[in-house]
């Protein structure tokens, strides 16, 4: 157990009890474009610290061709910004999370530096931003990748997630799992173990593209994608899980079309606030 990331465990813990083993780690992370960030007078390197340099880069950066953010009204998307504010929807209507919600609509309604990948007619928002009609995006290591193949010669950087009144960042993963009628489970624990040794664990991680949830490991995978190191660097330490409640699959819908109507003042007089409550009325632990 020792040798995974530590903050990966908790995305597979339930009442004390694991129920997989992590594999594959993944974290977020903003994405920026290098050109953009320095045209608009910013020095290459030197990226948002906190919540508010961040929103006044991305205004800056906001011009009539392109868009300092790409904000996606997503689950993923959204929860980068209550984490930020100390979030977790294991208590869904919580001051934190109202913070990061109300940051997140401001920047389309308020500072009108956000745009969705709808609006810019692609499929999502790394299509977005490989293809430069965004200056930044929330997104993570599957950019590298997608930007490769889109626009082999875009110069970016991932920077970390901006402080609003925490430093933290999603921390979670694809693990092996045992099915609970298997026949064979000494066989697959054996598998597993295999699996998971620093060479394989390497191996597999190569041949998908994505990090190896190994800590031992992970100081190769940045030799070779050094654009990743500096938030990969604090997953151990900042990383932290979505927590969405035991029916996510609908809390989620719930949650970004309630996002998205606020937005687009389709929902009334609803505010974050009421959006929150009405969630945690349905879904919060009772």
């Amino acid at each position: 157990k020792s040798r995974i990331v530590d903050s990966l465990w908790a995305g597979w813990t339930y009442e004390n009890k694991i129920y997989g083993i992590p594999a594959i780690l993944n974290t977020s992370a903003f994405a920026i474009n290098k050109k953009m960030w320095k045209d608009a007078g910013f020095e290459v390197g030197k990226y948002p610290k906190t919540m508010d340099e961040f929103v006044e880069a991305a205004k800056k950066m906001t011009t009539k061709d392109v868009y300092g953010l790409c904000a996606f009204i997503h689950e993923f998307h959204i929860s980068q910004y209550t984490h930020a504010f100390g979030g977790d929807w294991s208590k869904i209507n919580s001051p934190e999370n109202e913070k990061g919600l109300q940051f997140f609509v401001d920047l389309y309604k308020v500072h009108k530096a956000a745009v969705s990948p709808t609006t810019l007619n692609v499929a999502w928002d790394g299509e977005a931003f490989a293809k430069g009609k965004v200056a930044m995006s929330t997104g993570g290591p599957w950019y590298m990748g997608y930007v490769k193949n889109v626009d082999p010669n875009l110069e970016y950087d991932f920077f970390n997630i901006p402080t609003g009144t925490v430093s933290k960042q999603s921390a979670y993963s694809n693990a092996f799992t045992i099915w609970e009628g298997s026949q064979n489970k000494e066989a697959a624990m054996k598998f597993i173990k295999y699996a998971t040794q620093d060479d394989n664990i390497s191996a597999l991680g190569e041949k998908v593209g994505s990090i190896p949830a190994v800590s031992a490991v992970i100081g190769n995978y940045t030799e070779k994608n050094p654009v990743i190191k500096p938030i990969l660097d604090t997953v151990a330490t900042n990383g932290v899980p979505f927590n969405y409640p035991e029916k996510a699959g609908a809390f989620k819908t719930d949650l970004t079309k309630g996002v998205e109507e606020i937005i687009l003042d389709k929902s009334g007089d609803k505010t974050v606030k009421k959006l929150l409550e009405d969630l945690e009325s349905k879904y919060g632990k009772k």
